[in-house]
């Protein structure tokens, strides 16, 4: 049975599975992916090979595991193959999408001006370098000059040798 093939309701299953893997960073190759859908969702005995909806262990009288299944679904070798090929695609697709995300985020941090949290915070890390004898200058910067700024300024203060614990509400010294 080919992924195509597979009958409405599981074709719905298998698919929001593979969307919510696919949502999460954990994974960072289709083998990956691949591995982790097998192990939770096909279940393999004897007679064959199925899709487990909701997998739960029961003993038998002589205390022997079975896996028991809410619903299951008789599928077969040439399923996985096809579903490896599915993931392979899927993640792929993935993958251009975040770079592209990630493009466009630059871009933003670009052309969008800081925060005023970023102000604040970095303000304060600037008082906290150079004492009040020079004030911060509070001109318009973008998210990434800002980022920037803070990177800088948190690194000088690290090699100072000041120890702060960042926190974007404040800082505290330790």
């Amino acid at each position: 049975m080919r992924y195509i093939d597979l009958p409405k309701g599981l074709k719905t299953r298998v698919n929001g599975t593979l969307s919510h893997m696919l949502r999460t960073d954990l994974f960072k190759t289709t083998d990956e992916v691949y591995d982790e859908f097998v192990e939770n969702k096909i279940f393999k005995t004897k007679k064959g090979i199925y899709y487990n909806e909701k997998p739960y262990k029961e003993y038998d009288e002589e205390e022997n595991e079975i896996a028991i299944c809410k619903k299951e679904y008789k599928l077969d070798e040439e399923f996985l193959d096809d579903i490896q090929k599915v993931i392979a695609e899927r993640f792929e697709k993935k993958k251009q999408r975040d770079q592209k995300s990630q493009k466009e985020f630059k871009k933003r941090m670009k052309v969008e001006k800081a925060t005023d949290k970023q102000k604040k915070y970095a303000s304060k890390l600037y008082n906290q370098f150079y004492g009040e004898k020079k004030k911060f200058d509070d001109k318009e910067y973008t998210k990434q000059e800002m980022s920037d700024m803070i990177q800088e300024l948190l690194s000088k203060i690290e090699k100072d040798s000041k120890v702060i614990e960042v926190d974007f509400k404040g800082y505290k010294r330790v």
